[in-house]
């Protein structure tokens, strides 16, 4: 039909044809599959503040595109008092938000966490992970900052990857490199 081009991600290697502008018949390991958009995908993030560097976050999304400047972080303390005492910090995501609850102690006071802690708890949340990733600035001793909720930025469409067709609401983007 078309020009036959492999691409190499990270994790995959993905060969598709071109057939018509701006869309391929991709093969899958299971099967054949329509995407759209040859599109390159930079990745939408954000950095939370802590006081200091070693408490900054910094946020980006596992998939590049515009459409991951849909996702959204908070950090907050949330209610205090003794019938919190004790609870742990908590990673909840909605759609495509995630929220960072901060612990509280024995007392119900809030306790704020290390940026270490947000980026492991984080990295532990499946459906948190499967959005960004956390990286913790400096050595992430520091205490993070409490933020109201902010979108990650900067995701845009460029270069070399593919769109697949289907639920607008699960496309995945793969950031590949078009090889010879």
């Amino acid at each position: 039909m078309g020009r036959k081009v492999t691409l190499i991600g990270a994790d995959q290697r993905v060969e598709y044809e071109v057939i018509y502008k701006d869309a391929a018949m991709v093969k899958t390991a299971v099967g054949e599959v329509v995407a759209t958009s040859l599109l390159g995908c930079d990745k939408a993030s954000y950095q939370i503040n802590g006081p200091i560097e070693d408490g900054n976050v910094n946020y980006t999304s596992v998939y590049g595109g515009s459409v991951s400047n849909l996702i959204s972080i908070r950090h907050y303390k949330g209610s205090t008092g003794g019938a919190y005492a004790n609870r742990a910090l908590t990673i909840s995501v909605g759609g495509l938000s995630v929220a960072v609850l901060y612990g509280t102690d024995g007392n119900g006071d809030s306790v704020t966490p290390t940026a270490t802690q947000v980026v492991d708890a984080v990295a532990a949340h499946q459906e948190a992970s499967s959005l960004v990733v956390a990286v913790a600035g400096g050595d992430g001793s520091g205490s993070v900052g409490e933020f109201p909720q902010v979108n990650l930025s900067a995701g845009c469409n460029n270069g070399h990857s593919l769109k697949f067709l289907g639920n607008p609401n699960v496309c995945r983007y793969l950031n590949l490199v078009e090889t010879v």
